[in-house]
């Protein structure tokens, strides 16, 4: 730079012949050298720069003819448009519009020029983190990207610097204001069944959860939503968004209710998200059920005595996935895949005499032969009983099958045979058939009894 004239940082001066007023643009401009009018002082007087000791009173001269500061006479006021949308789930970006009013200083007296408004914004949220903004001058648009639940708070800070001179010399005044701006941040928080057994539906994700519900133990089970907010099922925002599929019977109430029917068996799917928060809930109405068989027509072969077996059964097919034992086992396969979710009956290895003595037993699935017979026949259902039985059961039910399935014992014609056994995957699940001996034909007697007096078999909730 020359020593022809004066430099001032900020906004562009514009030096006019004859006057004395300074004019606002935008960069640096040295203004040329021009002789003051009589007797009017310079608009700054004449420094050398590259002497340190007019530096030193410069930065003096600026420090002690600095006006007073804006935050102390209350001119730094910052207004914030109503943060848009609000409220908003979680994880949708909110605008907020800050305006900074703050008005220049004047002083006619001391012939107070302003030619240099520099605005810094700044925002930060209540966890610390900045929020990006953009424009210049006196506002600026925040987007802050909503994270977390509930009243967030971001605050919103704008530095003025105002330069000019007056009949002093340099003069710079800087203020600062802050306001915050509230936030309203909606996100899902559970999704829960009024009933239901809770099972692991092996997807890692916390926010998805699969319940089973027994056929006919509830008329309906309400599935309730729950907010951050607490916000009731009109007001809120046009973010949250609830689903339902069904291969049952299920109902929307409102936003934050659903019905499932308890008497439709199906597989029900609720989800409902907000921005980036949701829940899914499935409900699985199923049907779980055992049935003792007896055939008690001897005449085919009197050698077998007739024959008593079981049958364990589930619907829909969404169950079987669930179907383990506690180590893992899979205990859904049926007859043509080993079983033993399907027809089963003990037997014995042996002959008429090792019935009687004892002999390896085996379990069979699917139709149940009789033994001897050519060509090979089958026994027919000449009376049953069935119970809708619980989940558990069920479980309990098919691993005793299983097992016996690997180690099937000893058959013994009068103490463990296909009667006893029979009954005894009842009791597993959870049924107690009532019949305390082990004949087929007496059992047969039995179950008809049973119809007689109890009427046709009825799901009953265990």
């Amino acid at each position: 730079m020359t020593d022809t004239g004066q430099a001032f940082f900020g906004e562009r001066l514009m030096c006019i012949p004859g006057r004395r007023e300074v004019l606002s643009s935008s960069s640096l401009i040295v203004c040329p050298s021009q002789k003051p009018e009589a007797n009017s002082p310079r608009l700054m007087p004449k420094l050398n720069m590259k002497s340190p000791k007019h530096l030193l009173a410069l930065l003096v001269g600026l420090l002690m003819l600095s006006g007073k500061l804006l935050a102390d006479d209350g001119s730094d006021n910052v207004t914030l448009t109503n943060p848009d949308p609000n409220p908003v789930c979680a994880g949708s970006p909110v605008n907020i519009i800050a305006t900074s009013s703050v008005v220049a200083p004047s002083d006619t007296a001391d012939e107070l020029a302003i030619f240099s408004t520099n605005y810094i914004w700044a925002a930060v949220d209540d966890a610390g983190t900045n929020v990006p903004g953009t424009g210049s001058g006196a506002s600026c648009l925040f987007t802050w990207d909503s994270y977390g639940c509930g009243t967030r708070t971001i605050m919103v800070t704008n530095t003025v610097t105002f330069i000019g001179t007056n009949n002093q010399g340099y003069y710079t005044n800087t203020g600062t204001g802050t306001t915050n701006a509230t936030v309203d941040v909606e996100a899902v928080t559970s999704l829960t069944p009024s009933a239901g057994l809770w099972v692991d539906d092996g997807d890692g994700d916390p926010n998805t959860a699969t319940y089973l519900v027994q056929y006919g133990c509830n008329s309906s089970i309400i599935v309730t939503a729950a907010d951050c907010l607490g916000l009731d099922a009109s007001s809120l925002p046009a973010c949250w968004l609830p689903t339902v599929t069904t291969t049952g019977s299920a109902t929307k109430l409102d936003n934050k209710t659903f019905s499932v029917d308890g008497y439709t068996v199906g597989k029900t799917v609720i989800n409902v998200s907000c921005g980036n928060s949701y829940k899914t809930v499935t409900i699985i109405v199923y049907q779980a059920i055992y049935t003792i068989n007896a055939d008690g027509n001897i005449s085919i072969d009197p050698n077998t005595f007739g024959h008593a077996w079981w049958n364990l059964s589930a619907q829909p097919s969404d169950v079987y996935q669930y179907l383990k034992k506690s180590d893992g086992t899979d205990l859904s396969q049926d007859a043509d895949n080993g079983g033993p979710l399907c027809s089963g009956g003990y037997y014995g290895t042996g002959n008429a005499i090792t019935y009687i003595t004892g002999c390896v037993g085996e379990v069979l699935y699917g139709a149940q032969p009789i033994i001897g017979t050519s060509p090979l026949k089958y026994h027919s259902v000449t009376d049953s009983y069935w119970w809708c039985i619980s989940f558990e059961h069920l479980i309990g039910a098919l691993t005793y099958a299983y097992d016996l399935n690997l180690a099937p014992g000893t058959f013994y014609l009068h103490s463990n045979n296909c009667v006893t056994e029979a009954m005894e995957v009842g009791t597993e699940a959870g049924v107690s058939v009532g019949y305390t001996g082990y004949m087929p034909v007496e059992l047969n007697a039995y179950l008809d009894n049973m119809i007689n007096q109890n009427g046709v078999p009825y799901c009953y909730c265990q």
